[in-house]
């Protein structure tokens, strides 16, 4: 949906989306879920899979952001919703940062960037971080190349977990076109990658 509605998953929730797209959670860009044994399961093709474990309340979750996602803040909706829902602590949050497509390849115009400027204290750079890697480049004429993936390891920060429990991949889904599906690189038709997450049963 390109949004950041976030579901929990129950217990009575298991299978729903498995094998048909009708019994999938509908309007959601997130899952959530205190619940072991269930997986968490998004599909992409170019947007961020970003993931959460909080091993001490003992909650996982997914979700997807594409700059839709990530400019409605879904990374710190996330972290909200597990502290609302489960008692969870952002300093107590590891996350990891999936592949995406990169500032390499992500050309966007003023429409998009627009809101990107709208996010609350998003420098072109971020301070104080010796692995910060530029949010955008401009590159004139109102033209831009995108950072996804490290706007939203700063709405994370922001958010509070720990800059030290983020894990980000620096795998373009456009740049490397033989390993991943990327929508932009093949025009509009392609397949899907999957991202997941899931606590085990003991």
């Amino acid at each position: 949906m390109h949004g950041n509605q976030i579901s929990v998953v129950r217990a009575g929730d298991r299978g729903k989306g498995s094998l048909d797209r009708a019994s999938a959670f509908q309007d959601a860009d997130g899952l959530v879920t205190a619940v072991p044994g269930v997986l968490l399961t998004s599909f992409y093709a170019d947007c961020v899979p970003l993931l959460f474990w909080d091993p001490i309340a003992a909650v996982v979750g997914l979700a997807h952001a594409g700059w839709k996602g990530t400019v409605a803040n879904i990374a710190s909706e996330m972290v909200e919703r597990m502290a609302q829902e489960f008692g969870s602590r952002p300093q107590n949050i590891r996350t990891a940062i999936g592949p995406s497509i990169g500032e390499c390849c992500y050309e966007v115009d003023e429409r998009v960037m627009n809101h990107v400027r709208n996010l609350a204290s998003v420098p072109a750079v971020m301070e104080n971080s010796e692995s910060s890697k530029a949010m955008y480049i401009d590159k004139g004429n109102g033209k831009y190349m995108l950072n996804l993936k490290e706007i939203n390891r700063h709405i994370m920060i922001k958010a509070g977990i720990l800059a030290e429990h983020i894990e980000c991949t620096s795998w373009c889904t456009s740049c490397n076109n033989d390993l991943f599906f990327s929508y932009r690189k093949d025009g509009g038709t392609t397949g899907r990658m999957a991202s997941w997450i899931g606590m085990r049963e003991r």
